[in-house]
């Protein structure tokens, strides 16, 4: 189903959640994602993109499909942004 998909959104959840948001990432990381991005919705998301940055090697390109908005109007805004940097 990722296939169909123009992209991802995820809200804070559980640890099925997080088993989702790295399969997501590691579609990106694997080329099955391109030109997708992965929107994080909300806070609890800012010390696990720190954690990961500051632990494991990410690629540029990569983190740069994986972002974090506060509100679902922010993430609303970052899905209708096609300029993926």
């Amino acid at each position: 189903m990722a296939d169909l998909a123009d992209g991802f959104i995820a809200l804070p959840g559980g640890v099925g959640t997080l088993n989702e948001v790295f399969w997501l990432w590691t579609l990106l990381m694997h080329g099955h994602g391109e030109g997708r991005m992965l929107i994080l919705i909300g806070e609890p998301w800012e010390d696990l993109l720190k954690f990961m940055s500051g632990r494991f090697e990410i690629d540029p390109p990569i983190r740069a499909l994986i972002r974090q908005a506060v509100s679902a109007e922010e993430a609303a805004a970052l899905a209708c942004d096609t300029r993926i940097a």
